[in-house]
């Protein structure tokens, strides 16, 4: 409410010698102050009127203004709230893909290479089952480095988003209280009985900020959320790549190993069915050869009775009196026999010794096969049963 205009000192001086000196206008002069008066009054209430009523217009401006920006910010606040928990459940996808590959896919990676470290003799070596699992361990390492890095970034935008928020609630609550006084300064009426003037001077009050100040300081709170919100949601998007192509890498990785292992599986059943049919081949040669070096044995055995009957033949014969011991025929012959039988029986012996040597190697041999069949048996046991047992817990899921 603005004061009511004063007199000047001079005026007042100049009305009263006007009135000590003519004393005969004070109708006239009375009658013009009257008009004066009525007519200031009359520019004073219009002038105060008009200036209470652009006042309460500016006050509804700007509780316009308020309202607009504080509607502003609840918008940006709901958007920035669903983003906070769109990311939360991304964070949450992230983990429990985190968690697969350390509980599941690794582990499992890890103990297959564990477990062919049991195959045994010549089947330790480095095929393409060892290669590709090696493979698959890295992918999985390399999965769980992008995972991480991912997971670490959506914490970091979690933070950000409610940093932003932090700020708007603070400008929300500033706004609101601003709001309020000034629809309480519109709700007072110059007519109010409880109204009093307040000791009150502009020049000493100071200002935290000016009008452009004031709006800046809320587009940029708003701006800033909104640059935290489209971050986040070009996160989300590249987060829902990254899940995609992990699950594609692993999923690729671990059915190229399985194939390499059915290969390895095929290759190692009929590598041992070629060695149980040379198997089966050499204990039918030892068998053969056995029965082979008991008819030599009995052979020798039965040539034994021949040379004790032409050796008694012959010392008999020895015992001839004068000349009827002589170089006859039957003695020839005896003689011949002689040395038939001895050689017979040196053949037989070294035949009989042969046979041995290539019975020994044949079952050296034999042995030699089985153990190669049992490393066999065994690299299938390690690939096929225990490896590929464990390998049968890999599901694949959506993250």
């Amino acid at each position: 409410m603005l004061p009511y205009r004063k007199f000047t000192h001079k005026e007042w001086t100049v009305n009263n010698q006007g009135k000590r000196i003519v004393s005969e206008q004070q109708q006239e002069l009375a009658d013009r102050v009257i008009k004066e008066s009525q007519r200031l009054v009359d520019e004073i209430r219009e002038k105060t009127n008009q200036n209470y009523g652009e006042s309460n217009h500016r006050l509804d401006e700007r509780i316009i203004d308020i309202k607009f920006l504080r509607d502003e910010l609840e918008r940006c606040k709901a958007e920035a709230c669903v983003e906070e928990e769109a990311l939360k459940t991304y964070r949450m996808r992230l983990s429990r893909a985190l968690a697969a590959f350390r509980e599941k896919f690794l582990p499992i990676c890890q103990k297959c290479l564990m477990i062919r470290q049991e195959r045994i003799g010549t089947d330790v070596v480095k095929d393409e089952v060892e290669k590709k699992l090696k493979d698959e361990a890295g992918v999985i390492h390399e999965s769980l480095e992008s995972l991480q890095n991912a997971q670490s970034d959506t914490s970091e935008q979690i933070r950000k988003i409610r940093a932003q928020m932090y700020q708007m609630d603070k400008d929300i609550l500033l706004k609101a209280s601003a709001q309020k006084i000034d629809e309480k300064c519109l709700e007072i009426k110059p007519t109010q009985l409880n109204l009093r003037v307040q000791a009150f001077n502009p020049e000493k009050e100071t200002f935290a900020s000016t009008m452009e100040a004031w709006q800046k300081m809320t587009l940029d709170t708003i701006g800033g959320s909104r640059r935290e919100i489209n971050k986040a949601r070009s996160l989300r998007s590249f987060v829902d790549v990254l899940l995609k192509q992990v699950a594609e890498d692993i999923f690729s990785a671990t059915e190229a190993t399985n194939v390499v292992f059915a290969e390895r599986i095929v290759e190692v059943k009929a590598t041992k069915e070629r060695l149980e049919v040379v198997h089966r081949e050499t204990s039918r040669q030892v068998n053969e050869m056995e029965r082979t070096l008991g008819s030599l044995e009995h052979e020798l055995a039965a040539k034994e009775g021949f040379l004790a009957a032409c050796t008694t033949r012959l010392h008999e014969r020895s015992r001839r009196p004068a000349t009827e011991h002589c170089l006859d025929v039957s003695q020839e012959t005896l003689l011949r026999e002689l040395a038939n039988l001895n050689l017979s029986c040196k053949q037989l012996n070294q035949m009989i010794t042969d046979t041995k040597t290539t019975l020994r190697y044949l079952l050296n041999t034999q042995m030699q096969q089985q153990m190669e069949i049992n490393v066999k048996m065994n690299s299938i046991k390690v690939d096929e049963v225990d490896c590929m047992s464990v390998r049968q817990g890999l599901e694949f899921q959506a993250f």
